[in-house]
């Protein structure tokens, strides 16, 4: 196939136009064909672009919103987003990524890994079941550490003190410190 370089673009009004060709280099390479590109008075864009590379963006200045499925019914998928090959990755730089459906559910077909920066908090309205043929809790203290492996039950371990003894006295600090602390 011959390249050309040629370039096209149609205007549809002041703030809305149609381009292909543009030799801008950008991420991916030229752009093949720009099909929408839109500015609202108040300077607000949004550009959908398919470039050189085959890599189509879609961009918006303020917020991109998706909605499907009003008439549809609850009968099939609505919204899918798929990755033939590759990853896929939603990311919020300066924000938050909510999930919320009447379910959810999240399968791997591999492992299944999560991480938290900080604090991770399960919570559950009525219960919460955990099932597996393996269950490993690692960790130097909390109600879900068995006793054994905590850090004060390691501290006495080769001593006179009982365990008895032990696990008493730190069920009293907890009550203390909860009292205290107004907890």
């Amino acid at each position: 196939m011959t390249k050309t370089n040629s370039r096209w673009k149609k205007s549809c009004g002041s703030r809305f136009f149609q381009e292909s060709g543009n030799s801008t280099v950008g991420d991916g390479g030229g752009n093949a064909s720009t099909p929408v590109c839109s500015v609202t008075e108040q300077g607000q864009s949004f550009v959908i672009n398919h470039n050189e590379s085959g890599k189509v963006q879609i961009n918006s200045s303020h917020s991109i919103e998706m909605s499907a499925g009003i008439a549809h019914g609850h009968e099939g998928v609505d919204i899918k987003i798929e990755s033939q090959k590759g990853d896929l990755q939603l990311f919020a730089a300066n924000g938050k990524v909510w999930i919320k459906g009447d379910d959810i559910n999240i399968t791997s077909g591999g492992d299944l890994t999560m991480h938290a920066a900080n604090d991770m908090k399960i919570t559950a309205d009525n219960r919460m079941e955990i099932y597996s043929p393996i269950l490993d809790i690692d960790g130097h203290n909390g109600t879900g550490v068995p006793f054994e492996v905590k850090w004060m039950a390691r501290v006495f371990e080769k001593s006179f003190v009982g365990t008895d003894k032990v696990r008493s006295a730190t069920t009293v600090v907890k009550s203390v410190a909860k009292f205290s602390l107004g907890i």
